[in-house]
């Protein structure tokens, strides 16, 4: 079986990228203590599941006019989206 597990790592592949070095500690400590002999497979060998939908919003090209639709719709998103992706007037 696999497990995605949050690793206290935010504002992935964006110049505000960081880990929570405290969050990571936890989490640490946590796993120490679980069973992992108890865990149980649900899965039939083979069956890998539907991913479909993980990669969604990945890659995904906007129109301009979706771009000036967004802005004018949220321009709190749009400035934070523009922000995480490091960009700025300068």
């Amino acid at each position: 079986e696999c497990v995605n597990l949050p690793a206290g790592y935010f504002a992935a592949h964006s110049k505000n990228e960081f880990v929570n070095l405290n969050f990571l500690d936890n989490l640490a400590k946590a796993l120490e203590k679980v069973d992992w002999a108890e865990l149980t497979i649900h899965r039939e060998a083979g069956d890998f599941g539907d991913f479909s939908g993980f990669m969604h919003g990945y890659g995904v090209q906007l129109s301009e006019d979706a771009v000036f639709k967004l802005v004018d719709k949220d321009p709190y998103l749009a400035a934070q989206l523009l922000f995480d992706l490091g960009i700025t007037t300068e």
